[in-house]
Parts: C-alpha cells; sequence; structure tokens
C-alpha cells in the first residue's frame, strides 16, 4: 500500500522537490519488501 501511495502521490504532485521524496519513500518500502521476500 505505501509504495503505491508514494507513487501515485510523485506523480500527481507538480513539485519536484516533494515528488523526490514520494519516490524515494516507494524505493524504501520497495527495498523492505524485497528484503522480507528473500
Amino acid at each position: 500500500r505505501t509504495l503505491t501511495w508514494a507513487a501515485e502521490q510523485a506523480e500527481s504532485t507538480d513539485d519536484p522537490r516533494r515528488a523526490t521524496e514520494y519516490l524515494t519513500a516507494a524505493r524504501e518500502a520497495a527495498e523492505a519488501i524485497s528484503a522480507l521476500d528473500r
């Protein structure tokens, strides 16, 4: 959920800094999911 939410927020914002923050959160969520899958 967090991964999808962060990606959607990044896509919908017009603020590049905010988009970067959301994409960082999405990346961290993806890394956490990947670590759990190992």
